[in-house]
């Protein structure tokens, strides 16, 4: 339902373009899994290097709000860079990562020699956007079956991966992860993936979902 919105190809090629451009002019970090990912001020920004990271809004009371998940080849910090200030949210690595630092002085340089860079973090900035609203329109407009059936045809159109007659989604995901993801409870989560895969519309392989039936999951969708 969102394939026309996150064009595979164009998402690939933002990334290759970043760690081929960016990632070499920073300074190379290193985080544990479940670390905190801190940058210094607005004034920087960072290329995930290796390793996935979730941008997360925290509740004063603990509660977590996932935004979205970077790759190998997004950015960190573009948003706050361009607009200046901070919103406050948080980077958290899902797995040992490795990110590369880049300082406003290289940055500017890279940007007066090479301006396609502009183009992409343009790009990069207007897909987490369309990630976020996508994300507030099924918590407006879905139930529980609904917005879960829709997140997972949200990842499908973005990282999808066809096998056979089934689709698979290329990243895998706890369902705590998929909660935070979605707004909800990891109980809502849990109750809809079993629901789900005991009327054969998905599976699960090594934390990673298996779309066995998209038609039922847009079904669910549209009410």
């Amino acid at each position: 339902m969102d394939k026309e919105l996150f064009d595979k190809q164009k998402q690939q090629k933002m990334r290759e373009f970043f760690l081929r451009e960016l990632k070499d002019i920073g300074v190379i970090k290193y985080y544990e899994k479940n670390n905190l990912i801190t940058s210094p001020t607005s004034d920087y920004i960072a290329v995930v290097v290796d390793g996935k990271i979730k941008q997360t809004l925290i509740s004063a009371k603990g509660i977590s709000k996932s935004l979205y998940i970077l790759q190998p080849g997004e950015i960190i910090g573009e948003l706050d860079y361009f607009g200046g200030g901070d919103i406050h949210g948080s980077s958290i690595a899902m797995t040992n990562t490795c990110i590369s630092v880049i300082n406003k002085q290289n940055l500017e340089k890279a940007l007066k020699n090479n301006p396609d860079i502009y183009r992409y973090l343009l790009y990069s900035s207007s897909r987490k956007f369309r990630i976020v609203m996508l994300q507030m329109e099924s918590m407006a407009f879905n139930d529980s079956l609904g917005a879960l059936a829709k997140q997972i045809l949200r990842l499908s159109s973005q990282e999808g991966v066809k096998r056979d007659k089934d689709e698979i989604i290329d990243m895998p995901l706890t369902h705590q992860e998929l909660a935070e993801l979605m707004g909800c409870s990891r109980v809502t989560v849990t109750r809809g993936i079993n629901t789900f895969k005991n009327k054969g519309i998905i599976d699960i392989e090594n934390k990673m979902i298996v779309i066995k039936d998209k038609d039922r999951l847009v079904d669910y969708v549209l009410g």
